[in-house]
């Protein structure tokens, strides 16, 4: 299945995931949270998207949950997703970590640029 990813239009600033450790080892269960920081024209994406299910030496999804945020910066659109993502049920510590380290690392990558 696709996880959180960047439109074929933008610029990728950041891919984070953040997990349950030992998720996709056969015979156990995962759960996810993927974000993706974008960038188009001086605008910012923050994908977020939180899956779960079984490893039976493939992933078997069970569920998937999904919030797109937008903003002038980068610390807007990461707000926007994740204050969508907490009305969405998503799992509150993985997309807290998540969400942190891609904003940081998109900052990163910004800095680096210039």
């Amino acid at each position: 299945m696709r996880t959180a990813y960047c439109p074929k239009s933008h610029g990728e600033l950041a891919n984070v995931k953040v997990g349950k450790e030992y998720g996709h080892v056969p015979g156990h269960q995962y759960h996810d949270v993927a974000v993706v920081v974008s960038t188009r024209n001086g605008k910012f994406r923050c994908h977020v998207c939180e899956s779960w299910g079984s490893s039976q030496g493939y992933d078997e999804e069970h569920g998937r949950s999904e919030v797109i945020g937008r903003g002038d910066s980068i610390s807007q659109a990461c707000a926007e997703s994740k204050s969508r993502a907490i009305a969405a049920g998503i799992q509150p510590n993985f997309l807290v970590q998540a969400i942190s380290q891609a904003e940081d690392s998109a900052e990163e990558c910004l800095v680096d640029a210039k």
